[in-house]
């Protein structure tokens, strides 16, 4: 065709366009072979195309897409899957595609580190590649997202004007392995050398790739990994029987009504009754919570002012058209689990993402930070008021009908199973600071052993806040003195029981029955009544 470039010759097995095929077919001739095949012919221009994350440079930069742009977007996704992030991370989440360009500049060295002018003009460029004129800066790959999350808020806070700036995490260890950054750099190399009709050199690829193999950790990646083993093997904090469950059922009434605004607190994570729910607060100023809850308040206020619009433009609909409304379907009686969660309040929601994603990365999140957004979601689920008629599916349930509540149930076992990749914070590093990593921080550990068998010296603990029956306590001890009310590890044990309660309780009840049906206005069996 006309697309066509005889210059680059295809020998590989392709497959004929559908118009092709159908005439060898219709031919007849069993010795007729396939058209021959080449690739086609290069563009001038290309529009983007693919997600500013993970596509690759060249892409950015309006080359023609190939073979090239795939591996290279894929070691994109390497690195963020051995990382967890990526140094444009942030951007990208906020559609801020010309700054992700100058960052992957800045990594491949296309561009100096601290050049932020906007990318020039595509239509003004040349058909040749962009080459490597500055020092490249391939470790940025391996820095982890913590660190890239926090670069980024100081970067903002400095343009606000903030006097007090957030904390900025450290970055990974395998940051500063050089034989993995080698191997990082070889890979980028090669791929952003290749042109349109280059084929990349998969083999290498796949060599430069295994150098992340766990048998290939290098020095101070091992001390780490050894420490943490040392200190969860070494538990100097008081065990509790986590699994127990006991059949006494907790006695809350289930016609317990509040006020609107005390229930949008509750979802906010406050501990719905503040006589009864523990809070959990960590004090150290690097332990900040990214989920505010003044902005959780405003996104859950701004949801539900949308949803009445929506349902007042719904009404409106179904009025002009002669339909009351008695026999619209809803989407919310889908039983889907994405339609169960968006019936939630937003800060429910968020929560809920937080604490899975750490379950999915109990190797890079501190248990400690685990362990508070944790209690954020478990507390209100223990001790808040759950509201039937708006979170449970169908539109025939009701406050106090006695029913299981499916929704409720799968929100305290996602609670529960999310304790389960952090042994259920039952790690010293959760009411302890560990000390830094490597050898040096193994004559640390050793010396204040020494020091504790000695009567000289305690741990040093964490600053944590607990409220508890309407008592506050600044702890800096797990035990508080002794298991009394406000002890840290008497408030996550209290909920830990609530959890397994409830539980308890809702698979003890029966399923609700189906909505009812409706067969048109006023019209149908049981229009109005659950079918039996």
């Amino acid at each position: 065709s006309s697309y066509a470039d005889d210059t680059y010759p295809w020998d590989k097995p392709w497959q004929l366009p559908p118009s092709e095929a159908a005439k060898l077919r219709s031919s007849g001739n069993t010795d007729a072979k396939p058209p021959k095949a080449s690739l086609r012919r290069e563009r001038t221009e290309a529009d983007f195309r693919g997600t500013s994350m993970y596509a690759s440079l060249r892409v950015h930069q309006s080359k023609d897409h190939c073979r090239r742009d795939d591996v290279w977007g894929l070691l994109y996704v390497f690195c963020d899957l051995v990382s967890g992030g990526l140094p444009w991370m942030s951007h990208a989440a906020t559609r801020d595609r010309a700054m992700c360009q100058i960052m992957k500049e800045q990594v491949h060295g296309e561009r100096a580190a601290g050049d932020f002018t906007p990318p020039a003009n595509p239509k003004q460029k040349t058909s040749s590649l962009p080459k490597k004129e500055f020092q490249d800066n391939i470790d940025w790959l391996l820095m982890g997202c913590d660190y890239h999350v926090s670069k980024y808020r100081r970067e903002e806070e400095t343009k606000k004007g903030w006097a007090k700036l957030s904390v900025q995490a450290q970055p990974l260890a395998m940051s500063r392995d050089e034989r993995k950054i080698a191997s990082l750099r070889k890979a980028f190399d090669h791929v952003s050398a290749l042109g349109f009709a280059d084929e990349p050199n998969y083999e290498l690829i796949q060599s430069c790739l295994k150098e992340f193999l766990p048998g290939n950790k290098s020095g101070e990646e091992v001390a780490v990994d050894e420490e943490v083993a040392r200190l969860v093997e070494q538990e100097d904090v008081s065990t509790i029987d986590w699994n127990f469950s006991f059949a006494n059922k907790r006695s809350k009434s289930t016609s317990r009504s509040v006020k609107k605004e005390e229930e949008e607190e509750i979802m906010l994570g406050s501990g719905g009754d503040g006589s009864l729910g523990p809070t959990w607060e960590l004090l150290d100023t690097d332990d900040i919570d990214p989920l505010e809850a003044a902005t959780l308040m405003d996104a859950e206020k701004e949801k539900r002012a949308a949803a009445d619009a929506a349902a007042t433009a719904a009404a409106a609909a179904a009025a002009a058209n002669g339909n009351d409304g008695a026999d619209a379907s809803t989407a919310s009686d889908r039983s889907t689990e994405a339609t169960d969660l968006s019936r939630l309040p937003l800060p429910l929601q968020l929560r809920l993402a937080q604490v899975q994603y750490n379950a999915r990365h109990p190797h890079t999140i501190p248990v400690h930070i685990a362990l508070r957004d944790w209690m954020e979601l478990a507390v209100p689920l223990v001790y808040g008021v759950w509201n039937t008629e708006a979170f449970e599916r169908g539109n025939h349930r009701t406050e106090g009908d006695g029913y299981r509540r499916e929704v409720y149930e799968g929100m305290v076992q996602k609670c529960l199973d999310a304790a389960k990749p952090f042994k259920n914070f039952t790690h010293r590093s959760c009411f302890y600071h560990i000390p830094s990593n490597g050898e040096e921080g193994k004559a640390v550990v050793k010396k204040e052993e020494e020091e504790e068998e000695n009567g000289q010296k305690q741990p040093k603990r964490r600053r944590i806040l607990t409220t508890m029956r309407g008592l506050e306590r600044r702890s800096s001890s797990p035990h508080g003195g002794g298991l009394g009310a406000n002890s840290c590890l008497l408030a996550v044990s209290r909920v830990f029981f609530g959890l397994r309660a409830a539980l308890d309780e809702e698979r003890e009840r029966k399923f609700a029955p189906p909505p009812a049906l409706k067969f048109g206005s006023g019209m149908g069996v049981g229009s109005n009544s659950a079918m039996p």
